[in-house]
C-alpha cells in the first residue's frame, strides 16, 4: 500500500523479480556485433572512437539507423563515458551468429566488465546466442552481460521491463533507452 509523505507524493515499495547485480568494473569491454567494415569473428583491441572508425567504419550517422550503426553507437557511448579499453568482435551481417560466443572463453574476460551485445534482443533469433553469451559471462564471475530491449519498446513502468521475460540472472541487464 502507498505511504503518502508530501502532498501529491506516494512511495511504495516493491520486490524486485531478481537480485541486485554486482558492481564491476566497467572500463573495458568487449562489444559483439554488426559493423560496416573490419574483420569478421577476429577479436580486435581498441583504445577510443578514432580506431574503431579505422578498423570497423565510419561512425553512425545520427539522421540514419541501421543495424550496422548500433555497434558504432554502443562503443562512441563507451568511450563517451569514461571506457578505457573495448574487444570489437564484427559478426556477419547476414549469417548465423548463433555461437559467435565460441569466439571468447570465460578466461577471456580476465579484466573485462561489460560483454555489449549492440541490437540483440532476448526476442527471436537473438535468444539462444543471448543465453550462451550469458552462460560464457555467469561463468567468468567477473563481468556483466548487456542486451537491448526490443526495438519501439515503451518501458515506462517495472511491469513492462517484467512483460519481456528477460532472463533472470546477477550478471545481466537490458539497456534502455536505445542510444542513438
Amino acid at each position: 500500500m502507498p505511504i503518502k509523505r508530501i502532498p501529491g507524493v506516494y512511495v511504495e515499495e516493491i520486490t524486485p523479480r531478481s537480485t541486485t547485480i554486482e558492481g564491476v568494473a566497467l572500463s573495458d569491454a568487449l562489444f559483439v556485433g554488426e559493423c560496416s567494415a573490419g574483420a569478421v569473428n577476429q577479436p580486435t583491441l581498441i583504445a577510443n572512437r578514432e580506431e574503431f572508425a579505422e578498423n570497423f567504419g565510419p561512425p553512425a550517422k545520427e539522421e540514419r539507423y541501421h543495424q550496422s550503426e548500433l555497434m558504432s553507437c554502443a562503443v562512441r557511448g563507451f568511450f563517451d563515458n569514461g571506457g578505457n579499453r573495448a574487444w570489437i568482435i564484427r559478426v556477419a551481417a547476414d549469417g548465423d551468429n548463433t555461437h559467435d560466443h565460441r569466439l571468447w572463453s570465460p578466461a577471456d574476460l580476465d579484466g573485462v566488465g561489460a560483454v555489449c551485445l549492440p541490437g540483440r534482443t532476448w526476442t527471436g533469433r537473438d535468444r539462444t546466442s543471448i543465453q550462451e553469451w550469458l552462460d560464457v559471462v555467469e561463468s567468468s564471475r567477473q563481468a556483466m552481460l548487456i542486451i537491448d530491449p526490443p526495438p519501439g519498446s515503451e518501458l515506462k513502468s517495472a511491469a513492462d521491463v517484467q512483460a519481456l521475460d528477460l532472463p533472470a540472472s546477477k550478471s545481466a541487464v537490458t539497456y534502455y533507452p536505445w542510444v542513438r
